[in-house]
């Protein structure tokens, strides 16, 4: 919203260069920043759900429970053989748990990356397109499709028909975001350009705006909530299903979250 509204009135100069050796130089910032975004980012959401399977997959393919001397018993993740390779007589090395699997494999996908990338500054990939334009739209629409089908294989081992509604308007949602971004943007778009010498009351007008509809939304917010839920009177919340962010008996008052606590 903010660059959409600059774009108005600030006049912006094209001008069409040769690069030259500085940007020739640095120009690996971009290609480690598009991989940042869609394998380092992703990497960090898509590695959670190797827990999720083996939580509610079948346990006796991904835990191992060993049998200690004292009669207790402990479950580790399982050692996966290499295909092959790892079952040939006297090679008992070649394992490696559920999760060494999936980062191997996210591993040799970055690498792919970096050497498609590699070639693309030597000579030009022609799925990689040259506008602009297009590149922003290819770079959304993966990191877009990538989050969306994890989320959904994620809820997939488990899934129960109140996930219908999450998983579906998330897939919609999605649909939607891609149509819009393919149909809306333009290469070149003519739209008027109206300077403003005193940029100053320009700020002053947009503060106003922005504090008079953040609070005018929370009030909104605030009353659709309470008219679809209907929440209980204060003095007769179940306060162990019921989460409060007032009162004495608020929930970051009574489970406060612990310093060294797990991160879930």
């Amino acid at each position: 919203m903010a660059l959409g509204y600059l774009v108005t009135r600030i006049n912006i100069q094209k001008e069409i260069h040769e690069p030259d050796p500085v940007e020739l130089k640095w120009r690996w910032t971009r290609a480690f920043s598009v991989l940042v975004i869609l394998l380092g980012l992703t990497y960090f959401n898509v590695f959670k759900n190797v827990e999720v399977w083996s939580e509610q997959l079948n346990p006796k393919i991904w835990m191992n429970v060993i049998q200690h001397s004292d009669g207790s018993t402990e479950s580790t993740p399982a050692q996966w053989d290499v295909p092959y390779i790892g079952r040939l007589p006297g090679i008992d090395f070649l394992q490696m748990t559920p999760s060494g699997w999936f980062n191997l494999t996210w591993a040799l996908l970055t690498v792919a990356c970096i050497i498609i990338v590699r070639r693309h500054y030597r000579s030009p990939i022609s799925i990689i397109p040259r506008s602009s334009l297009a590149k922003g739209q290819l770079i959304f629409l993966i990191l877009l499709w990538i989050m969306v089908v994890a989320n959904f294989e994620r809820a997939l081992t488990g899934w129960h028909p109140s996930r219908l509604l999450t998983e579906w308007v998330i897939f919609v949602n999605a649909i939607a975001a891609t149509v819009l971004v393919l149909l809306l943007p333009k290469e070149d778009e003519s739209f008027g350009i109206r300077e403003e010498s005193n940029l100053q009351l320009t700020y002053k007008r947009l503060w106003i705006t922005a504090v008079a509809a953040i609070l005018l939304s929370s009030v909104l917010f605030l009353i659709s909530n309470r008219l679809i839920y209907r929440y209980p009177d204060y003095d007769k919340l179940n306060l162990k299903i019921n989460q409060t962010r007032f009162g004495p008996k608020a929930t970051w008052r009574t489970n406060p979250i612990l310093k060294n606590g797990e991160h879930k």
